[in-house]
C-alpha cells in the first residue's frame, strides 16, 4: 500500500502511475466499445426501414 502515498519529494511512485494509467486505459476502452455498439445497433435499427418489403422483392425475382 505504500505506492498510494507520495514519496519524500511529494511525487507519486512510478508503479502507482502505471497502474492508474492501465486502469484508465481499460475504462476508456470499455466505454468506447459500449458507445460503438450503441451507435451500431441504433444505425442498424434505422437502416431496417430502408429495406425493400418482401412483397415487392418477390415481384422483382427472375423466373430462373
Amino acid at each position: 500500500m505504500a505506492a498510494r502515498y507520495p514519496d519524500s519529494r511529494g511525487h507519486r511512485s512510478h508503479e502507482y502511475q502505471t497502474i492508474t494509467q492501465v486502469l484508465g486505459g481499460g475504462a476508456f476502452a470499455f466505454v468506447a466499445v459500449v458507445a460503438y455498439w450503441i451507435l451500431a445497433l441504433t444505425l442498424a435499427n434505422h437502416m431496417k426501414s430502408d429495406l425493400v418489403p418482401q412483397d415487392k422483392a418477390a415481384a422483382t425475382k427472375s423466373a430462373m
